[in-house]
């Protein structure tokens, strides 16, 4: 059946005035525009909501450290959590010491062992290192359960204001991202 374009488009019975009428049209064809449009769209928002380290305690060879001190120098801190005694570990950190892609120069880099009873002297044995590398033994057995989501060779990105930026677990390795998520949130 064929109705006239103002019954078409309204319907038979509206009693809205034309000018009301129109504006609604108008406001729904430009929501579908917009909508079809921000679809269409890559996002280029920033990380929000990012998840805050929690505070815990590490043992320096300087001495003893707790996560709030890691935002105290303007720097992003990239946490490596290692046993010796895991080949993959070992893996890891002596592809970091060849080369960190300069890693180094724009975060604090924290070695850190996973087992209770750990040395200094092993964490260092485990590769030739960086001489701005941190190694840290974790005060107590609590303080890797503070963190949370821990297994061995996990790696966190964590920006200047001690928000995490990346998590990574055993053999995820790609030290170009990270890199590059450390100057894109400098």
């Amino acid at each position: 059946m064929w109705l006239p374009r103002r019954q078409m488009l309204y319907g038979k019975h509206m009693n809205l005035s034309r000018p009301i009428q129109d504006s609604i049209l108008f406001i729904f064809l430009l929501t579908l525009v917009l909508t079809a449009f921000s679809c269409s769209q890559k996002s280029t928002s920033t990380l929000t909501n990012l998840e805050v380290l929690p505070t815990f305690s590490l043992i320096t060879q300087s001495g003893s450290v707790t996560s709030d001190q890691f935002k105290t120098n303007n720097r992003p801190t990239f946490l490596l959590f290692i046993s010796p005694h895991w080949g993959i570990c070992i893996s890891e950190l002596r592809k970091l010491s060849e080369s960190d892609m300069g890693l180094a120069a724009v975060a604090n880099i924290y070695i850190i062992a996973m087992n209770p009873g750990t040395t200094f002297e092993q964490l260092q044995n485990m590769s030739k290192g960086h001489p701005d590398w941190i190694y840290a033994l974790p005060t107590d057995t609590k303080t890797l359960n503070q963190i949370g989501g821990l297994t061995r060779s996990t790696k966190i990105l964590v920006s200047q204001h001690s928000e995490i930026l990346g998590r990574y677990k055993m053999g995820e390795w790609n030290l170009s991202e990270w890199v590059k998520i450390f100057n894109d949130n400098i």
